[in-house]
């Protein structure tokens, strides 16, 4: 996974890289996942408002988002199905650096986070969790699925 980049084939390697998705992923990524979060918002505003919900709850809840969240993106990673866009710079990095996955997924997170946060974003517990903990969530994800993946034999691991 470590490998450094020849002089001239980062473009070669960029445009590589980038194609192990396709638009039509994207598209339908958007299509269905947009809605499906208003609706998973909007339930999850009506039953459990932020101002009479307590605590333990909220805790609760961003524990099962964050799992929930990592161990996603880590299913679609290994399984090919596309690569979204705020997936692409931590593992591109992890492609071209010798910096693990789980590292470039923090890295990049704390990025995304500090832009936002300079561009007026509202920070919260959330928020800083989700950079620390998605990329740990994500790479145990994916070390498990491929075992589980190769032991399936060499049908399911193309």
């Amino acid at each position: 996974m470590a490998k450094k980049a020849k002089k001239g084939s980062l473009w070669k390697e960029f445009k590589a890289f980038i194609s192990r998705g396709n638009v039509l992923d994207m598209a339908v990524g958007v299509i269905i996942g947009g809605p499906l979060i208003d609706v998973f918002e909007t339930l999850m505003r009506t039953n459990f408002p932020v101002e009479t919900t307590d605590l333990v709850v909220r805790i609760i809840i961003l524990a099962v988002a964050l799992i929930t969240f990592g161990i996603g993106c880590g299913l679609g990673i290994v399984c090919k199905m596309g690569i979204g866009c705020f997936q692409f710079p931590p593992i591109w990095l992890a492609d071209i650096t010798p910096i693990k996955l789980t590292y470039t997924q923090i890295i990049t997170d704390a990025i995304f986070f500090i832009v936002g946060w300079l561009l007026g974003g509202v920070i919260g517990i959330g928020t800083i969790a989700g950079v620390l903990l998605t990329g740990p969530i994500l790479t145990w994800t994916i070390g498990k699925t491929e075992k589980f993946i190769e032991k399936l034999g060499p049908i399911y691991s193309k």
